[in-house]
């Protein structure tokens, strides 16, 4: 290309006609014929969707409140009509070219929106309601320990069982602290 180097110093049609006479020479001597006649480009198929295809992938996944956080952005997932919530899926967050951002759950695009700014708080409706009254007490048993259901009496280990001794790691070694 040192035949450019000179008509990049004048003009562009003076750069054109180095290189209308110098592409014949170099596809003459380093030109290799097709396999096959033709052309081998393929036609784009309509149901593919180009904008989800050149954008950046990020996979994340959706907060409890039904959110998905990128870039400093909340984003709200909307339901559909198959989900009602989306808390703790795998979502792919696509950042497209034109900067807008589109969530997609298992190929499917899912409806968002702009979240609002502060997480609502639950709280109460009416305070005035009085308290359920507390359940009446009953006097202890006599056992210590409660009964399982089906009348059989639980296992207590003994008072020197060696679970209720206290044992210490040192040294790759265990010892039991009296």
């Amino acid at each position: 290309m040192t035949e450019l180097r000179p008509a990049w110093r004048d003009t562009l049609e003076e750069a054109n006609r180095v290189l209308g006479a110098f592409l014949p020479r170099f596809k003459a001597r380093f030109g290799v014929p097709a396999a096959q006649p033709g052309s081998a480009y393929r036609r784009l198929s309509p149901a593919l969707d180009l904008d989800g295809v050149l954008c950046f992938h990020y996979q994340g996944t959706a907060a409890l409140d039904n959110t998905v956080r990128f870039g400093g952005r909340t984003l709200q997932l909307l339901a559909g009509l198959d989900r009602l919530s989306y808390a703790h899926a795998q979502v792919e967050v696509q950042e497209r070219l034109d900067g807008g951002l589109v969530v997609q759950y298992q190929g499917t695009i899912l409806a968002t929106g702009p979240a609002p700014p502060t997480a609502p708080t639950l709280r109460a409706r009416n305070r005035s309601l009085p308290h359920p009254p507390a359940p009446p007490k009953t006097p202890p048993t006599q056992a210590t320990h409660p009964q399982p259901s089906n009348g059989v009496k639980p296992h207590i280990p003994a008072p020197n069982h060696p679970w209720r001794k206290t044992w210490m790691v040192t040294n790759h070694r265990t010892v039991r602290v009296t």
